[in-house]
């Protein structure tokens, strides 16, 4: 009988662990993935956001293609926070619908960038 109390114990642990880890609303998980920019005037950017908070803008205008690599967060499902390696940095909010992820200043209702999923 107590094998039987201990295998319970052992499974609801389990269960209650992998239900608890699943316990988001997508969130960062939601920028996972390549983005294109959606008004390209004179250059097309290329956002790739990792899994492992990582990842690669990649500009390609007439003359050249820069590509500068960074580490990402995010805070509250809706504030990002970009590193870039070469000391700058991203510090803003966004969204996501359908789609199309939208990037803005702090302070600033208009977009700063739109990106369709690639």
């Amino acid at each position: 009988m107590k094998n039987y109390k201990y295998l319970f114990i052992i499974v609801a642990s389990i269960i209650l662990f992998a239900s608890c880890s699943g316990d988001d609303d997508g969130g960062e998980t939601d920028l996972v993935g390549t983005w294109v920019e959606m008004d390209t005037h004179t250059s097309v950017i290329t956002i790739t956001f990792n899994a492992y908070y990582t990842g690669k803008e990649i500009t390609v205008d007439e003359d050249d293609i820069s590509t500068k690599e960074f580490t990402w967060n995010v805070h509250s499902n809706d504030w990002l926070y970009v590193n870039y390696k070469d000391g700058s940095y991203f510090d803003g909010w966004y969204t996501i619908k359908d789609n199309k992820l939208t990037i803005g200043y702090e302070n600033d209702d208009d977009p700063f960038k739109e990106f369709m999923r690639k």
